[in-house]
């Protein structure tokens, strides 16, 4: 399906989005909001027949107040095309519950039977889940105030 080359630049570039939007997002809140971040993969997994191959990757991070932010991309990979998904979501700390889960956003499946058509559905799916500039203060998590325009100096 998708050419080595082509595959490892797509999940590299996508990877590497994931972490550094879980990274902003820490950045962005105020001291001790965001008490832990930690990463979800990239992992891979098959079994001894090589149709279906799964890759997850995603990030995590907890909140003071003891919610999950949990960012995720999923791809399956059959022998005739790629299924891409990705979620964005929130879970509660819910020892009695297991943790409630409320989802964000939610994308896919999309399907693709070429190789263009795979980079494509990975490149906008995650554009799409890491779509919320405001998240932070949806999950009313304090921000740190900017003191100056971005890209200003000063």
């Amino acid at each position: 399906m998708l050419s080595g080359p082509a595959l490892a630049a797509v999940l590299r570039q996508s990877h590497f989005q994931l972490k550094r939007h879980a990274s902003d997002l820490d950045e962005r809140a105020q001291p001790y909001q965001i008490t832990e971040r930690a990463a979800l993969g990239p992992t891979w997994q098959y079994g001894e027949d090589a149709d279906p191959v799964r890759y997850h990757d995603g990030q995590c991070l907890v909140l003071a107040d003891g919610r999950s932010v949990i960012i995720e991309l999923q791809i399956v990979f059959t022998e005739d095309r790629v299924t891409v998904e990705g979620r964005l979501g929130v879970e509660a700390d819910d020892h009695n519950d297991g943790g409630a889960f409320g989802l964000l956003v939610d994308v896919g499946p999309r399907r693709a039977r070429t190789d263009q058509e795979a980079v494509t559905a990975i490149r906008e799916t995650v554009a799409e889940i890491l779509s919320r500039p405001s998240l932070l203060e949806e999950l009313g998590v304090p921000v740190r105030q900017r003191d100056q325009p971005a890209g200003a100096s000063g």
